[in-house]
């Protein structure tokens, strides 16, 4: 760049306006002063009618740092914007994978919790129907008996209850086995001699939760019998758990105990008893 160092509008690099010392750097340069231009940095040919500034060693220097910074500076943001990137990225599939974990545990303990549901559904269905056949049985006995309560009991003896085919007596005195069998004899009958299920659920309802002798007893040879001799089913019975076991060697009598279950005891206990017969059925 070429100005006149006589122009008013000149101004030297460190901001002096000053026309003199312009004009007096110029004619120091033109002198030969290098070591002046070496300490200033500066390279060129100066007159005192105009002067040209050439880029010396320095200026390139700075031109070259300046780059240099610059060019790092510019990498330094790319990186971090990178990593900045890269981590949105991780942290994003992170919340992904968190999410699709919860997800997955919220499902596998909805299939758990649905599985007890259904399992405990199940369980208490069954408990309901059991229950229920349970009351349809009683009902029909029920219903039976007040059916044949008219015409029932004109062929059964006055407070004998008709069920089925048969007659039935539940005492209200108590009274050894052997003497209960007498009176149910007397009475055209015997103790009781239970043939099926629904006889056995008859008796359990009625009889509630006394103890009943019946028609069983051992007939000294270890093996049980009927009263009437019908023959003694043994997969027909209803022993209670551990019964018979006939303790102390003089438990020969069966008797009937809560829930109707059977056990044997001494046949000289004294308790209720109850008597079958057959029905008048013409």
């Amino acid at each position: 760049m070429v100005r006149d160092p006589t122009d008013s509008n000149f101004q030297l690099v460190h901001g002096r306006r000053d026309d003199e010392n312009v004009y007096s750097n110029c004619c120091n340069h033109q002198s030969g002063n290098e070591a002046h231009r070496a300490r200033r940095g500066w390279k060129g040919d100066i007159t005192c009618g105009g002067w040209t500034i050439l880029c010396g060693k320095t200026c390139i220097l700075y031109f070259v740092i300046a780059t240099i910074f610059l060019t790092i500076l510019i990498l330094l943001v790319a990186s971090l914007v990178n990593i900045s990137a890269v981590r949105k990225e991780f942290r994003g599939e992170a919340i992904h994978q968190n999410l699709l974990m919860n997800v997955l545990s919220l499902a596998q303990n909805t299939t758990l919790t649905l599985t007890e549901l259904t399992t405990k559904q199940n369980q208490m269905l069954a408990d309901m129907s059991k229950k229920l056949d349970d009351i349809m049985h009683q009902i029909m006995i029920k219903m039976r008996e007040a059916a044949e309560i008219d015409c029932g009991n004109l062929q059964c003896p006055t407070k004998w209850i008709a069920f089925d085919e048969s007659c039935y007596f539940f005492s209200v005195k108590e009274n050894t086995w052997h003497n209960g069998q007498q009176y149910c004899s007397l009475h055209g009958g015997n103790l009781l001699v239970i043939n099926n299920a629904n006889e056995q659920k008859f008796i359990t309802l009625n009889a509630k939760l006394d103890v009943f002798w019946f028609g069983l007893i051992e007939n000294g040879t270890g093996n049980w019998e009927w009263v009437d001799g019908t023959a003694f089913n043994t997969s027909a019975t209803n022993w209670n758990e551990g019964e018979p076991n006939n303790v102390g060697g003089v438990e020969d009598c069966a008797l009937i105990v809560n829930a109707g279950k059977w056990n044997d005891a001494n046949c000289d206990h004294k308790l209720h008893f109850i008597c079958e017969q057959k029905r008048n059925l013409v």
